[in-house]
């Protein structure tokens, strides 16, 4: 008998039986793409030509705080080209984005075929877009007010 336990590395992808869809996104150039979710869908055969566009990924949580501050500090500098005292400190931002970056793949490679646990936090990687889900704190869903808004 299989072990039907969800492990890092997982694909998965997810059905809503409330409305009898699979949720997916097949935009992945936009910036503003969304996930969906299908209605009236086979669950056994579902009818998408990729399955990457309603297949996820199981990943571990990465870390966003130097590549935030990286964004930031590339924001104003460009409003403000001219400030050195911002392009000097650009270089050590780079570098440790891009050291963020590094663990947070060493930390996936590390963590991968691991079981999940209870209350583990965990990201979703949309493998047709390569975008994690995010599930916003602040903004409601535009098709149902009650609930939060999630995208890709």
């Amino acid at each position: 008998m299989g072990d039907d336990t969800l492990c890092v590395g997982d694909v998965v992808c997810l059905y809503s039986a409330e409305s009898y869809g699979f949720v997916f996104s097949s935009q992945s150039s936009s910036v503003h793409n969304e996930v969906a979710v299908g209605s009236k869908q086979n669950k056994e055969k579902p009818d998408f030509k990729d399955q990457n566009v309603f297949s996820f990924e199981v990943c571990v949580a990465n870390r966003y705080k130097l590549n935030k501050e990286l964004r930031k500090l590339q924001d104003k500098i460009e409003e403000d080209p001219e400030n050195y005292v911002l392009r000097s400190q650009l270089h050590g931002k780079e570098q440790a984005a891009k050291s963020e970056t590094d663990d947070n793949e060493q930390e996936q490679s590390r963590q991968q075929g691991k079981k999940l646990l209870y209350g583990q936090i965990i990201q979703l990687k949309h493998r047709f877009t390569q975008k994690f889900i995010h599930v916003s704190t602040t903004i409601t869903s535009p098709t149902e007010s009650n609930n939060m808004a999630v995208s890709s």
